[in-house]
């Protein structure tokens, strides 16, 4: 299995100075922004983490070969500047098509260290193609919200909606390599089937549309934080002292 590290956005609500890159962000003392998606990658056993990064974010190679993650192999993935995250996602699938998938995002911090090593038995154990893992989400609007059954059975996926019902999001995710073939072979559709940026969320609709299984875990009392703001960088100083 191999994670998914996307880290080719540009970080604008942070205002951070040329060269710094929000993924090695210093949070707390020792603890830097990308260090829980990728300890809790190693936590899993996975055979390597693939930072996909833009020309300019080499200050990522530079912080993990000097502070690197005990028990994970770091590769880096060199993208072009892209209009969404499923495109960054996209230009590394190319490269490895015949492995299962995780995916998280290094500027959300969650406390469950060992979330892929249960979504990774859930895979493995499932007859389904995707496994989300689910979060207590408090800002449905910036977020994909789930709708599952009693036994974590995926019924429907909304993405960031201003009101809703919903209560949990997903922010992590591992897939078989079936859905890596269907993402390169149906970016284009997607693209001109929705106006504006694309999600990750928007694949898992269609798929869900075709009829695919997603099942789902949902991480009970883990909390989440998104440090995409200035406001929630501060935040993050103490997100690991509860």
């Amino acid at each position: 299995m191999i994670g998914l590290f996307p880290a080719a956005g540009r970080a604008t609500r942070l205002g951070l100075p040329q060269g710094q890159s929000k993924e090695v962000l210093e949070i707390s003392p020792g603890r830097h922004a990308g260090d829980c998606l990728l300890n809790a990658f190693a936590e899993a056993n996975l055979d390597a983490a693939v930072v996909l990064h833009r020309q300019a974010k080499a200050d990522i190679a530079e912080h993990y070969n000097a502070n690197p993650i005990a028990g994970l192999p770091i590769r880096y993935h060199l993208v072009q500047p892209t209009p969404s995250t499923l495109h960054t996602l996209c230009a590394a699938l190319n490269h490895i098509p015949r492995e299962t998938v995780a995916l998280g995002f290094p500027d959300i911090q969650f406390s469950a260290p060992d979330a892929f090593v249960e979504l990774r038995h859930e895979l493995e154990s499932s007859t389904a193609d995707i496994v989300l893992g689910l979060f207590d989400a408090d800002r449905p609007e910036k977020v994909d919200m789930v709708d599952c059954d009693e036994d974590g059975a995926v019924r429907e996926i909304v993405i960031k909606p201003l009101h809703t019902d919903l209560s949990r999001s997903w922010v992590l995710a591992v897939w078989k390599p079936r859905f890596t073939s269907w993402l390169q072979k149906n970016l284009q559709h997607l693209e001109q089937s929705h106006e504006g940026e694309l999600y990750v969320g928007h694949a898992l609709q269609a798929v869900m549309a075709e009829g695919w299984e997603i099942q789902s875990l949902y991480f009970d009392n883990a909390r989440l934080l998104d440090i995409g703001t200035p406001n929630d960088l501060l935040r993050a100083a103490h997100f690991f002292d509860k």
